[in-house]
C-alpha cells in the first residue's frame, strides 16, 4: 500500500473510530491526503454511500476511488472544494444501465489549485447552476442531482482525479462524527452545519447547443479573431511560439480553439486555465497525454458548442 494512502487510512480510523478499507490498490501519485473535503450536499442533510471505494458494480480498476451517494433526483449539490469550473454538461435527459449511456451523463467538473479535478456526475437535465470559467467556493450550490447517463437509480457519483493522468485519488471528508474520514459503503453521512456556507438562487445556466442550420465547417471570421487574440495573449504572458507551443488552431465543427505542440502537461494545464479565463462559458477539453513513442505533444482546447459525438469523460 502506498505510504500516503496508509497515512490517510490511519488518520481517518483514529478520528472516526470505524473500520476502513483494507484493499491494497495502486492509485494516483498525487498526494491528496492532507486536504479534507466537504460532503457534496446541503448542510444538515444525510445520504447513504450506496457504492464506495472498490465497489464491485462499477468502482473497479481505474474507477476504484469513486463514491456513489443514493439521493432523490433534484437534490441540491454543493461544491466539496473551491476551484475553477472546467466543464459543464447538462443537456442529456435519459439514463440507463446499458454501456451506451456512459458518455451521456450530465456533469460538472471543477479544477482545484493543486491540479486535481472533482467530478459531480449523473445530474438532472438542465440542472447546472454554474458555467465553465467561473470560480466557485467550497459549499456553493452548483447544481441538482439526477439519474442521467450510465445509472440504474437516482444518485450522485463523485470522484477526484489528477487532471493530467486521470488517476483517481482517495479523499477525506468532514462529517458530523469526524473532522476527517474516508467514506464507506453502506454507511450514512451527515454534512455539518456551517454558518459561512455559500448559497445561490441563480437559475440553471443553459449550455448552448449546436445549431442545425449552421455549417460546422463554414469560414468563421469570429473564430479567426479569437485565434489571433489568444495567440497575442500567449506572447504577452511570456509563452514562446517555438518553445512553449507550435500553433493555435480553430475548431470549426465545435466553434473552438486548440493550442498544439505544448511540451509538457503542466504548461498545457496553465494554458487551459488561460483559455477558461478568456472564453467564459466555453467548455475546456480533457487533456490527453501524448502517445508513447510518437512525436505528438500536449494539446489544450476549448469549445463553445456541444460536441455531437461526446467524448467519454469518466462519468461512470
Amino acid at each position: 500500500m502506498f505510504r500516503w494512502l496508509a497515512k490517510l487510512t490511519q488518520r481517518s480510523s483514529a478520528k472516526a473510530g470505524t473500520a476502513q478499507p483494507q484493499a491494497e490498490h495502486e492509485s494516483a501519485a498525487t498526494d491528496n491526503s492532507e486536504f479534507v473535503y466537504e460532503l457534496p450536499f446541503s448542510p444538515g442533510t444525510s445520504f447513504q454511500v450506496m457504492q464506495g471505494y472498490g465497489g464491485t458494480y462499477s468502482h473497479t480498476e481505474t474507477s476504484y476511488y469513486s463514491l456513489d451517494f443514493r439521493m432523490p433526483e433534484r437534490t441540491a449539490i454543493h461544491a466539496s472544494r473551491s476551484g475553477l469550473v472546467y466543464r459543464v454538461v447538462d443537456h442529456f435527459a435519459d439514463g440507463g444501465t446499458h454501456p451506451s449511456y456512459k458518455p451521456k451523463s450530465n456533469t460538472i467538473h471543477i479544477l482545484h489549485v493543486d491540479d486535481t479535478l472533482a467530478s459531480y456526475v449523473h445530474l438532472v437535465h438542465g440542472g447546472s447552476l454554474v458555467r465553465p470559467g467561473e470560480f466557485v467556493r467550497t459549499g456553493q450550490h452548483i447544481g441538482f442531482s439526477g439519474n442521467t447517463g450510465w445509472s440504474g437509480s437516482p444518485h450522485l457519483h463523485f470522484h477526484v482525479c489528477d487532471a493530467l493522468t486521470r488517476e483517481r485519488i482517495p479523499t477525506l471528508f468532514k462529517t458530523t462524527r469526524s473532522e476527517s474520514e474516508i467514506l464507506n459503503e453502506p454507511n450514512w453521512y451527515t454534512r455539518p452545519h456551517d454558518d459561512n456556507a455559500v448559497s445561490t438562487t441563480l437559475p440553471p445556466v443553459p449550455n448552448p447547443p449546436n445549431s442545425a442550420e449552421r455549417d460546422p465547417f463554414a469560414f468563421s471570421a469570429e473564430l479567426l479573431q479569437h485565434q489571433g487574440r489568444f495567440r497575442a495573449l500567449l506572447a504577452e504572458q511570456g509563452y514562446d511560439h517555438s518553445t512553449d507551443f507550435s500553433t493555435v488552431d480553430t475548431l470549426q465543427d465545435v466553434h473552438g480553439l486548440e493550442v498544439c505542440g505544448i511540451p509538457c502537461g503542466t504548461t498545457a494545464l496553465q494554458i487551459t486555465r488561460m483559455l477558461l479565463g478568456e472564453f467564459s462559458g466555453w467548455n475546456a477539453g480533457w487533456l490527453h497525454e501524448p502517445s508513447y513513442g510518437s512525436h505528438q505533444k500536449w494539446v489544450a482546447s476549448i469549445q463553445r458548442d456541444r460536441d455531437l459525438t461526446p467524448e467519454y469523460w469518466d462519468t461512470d
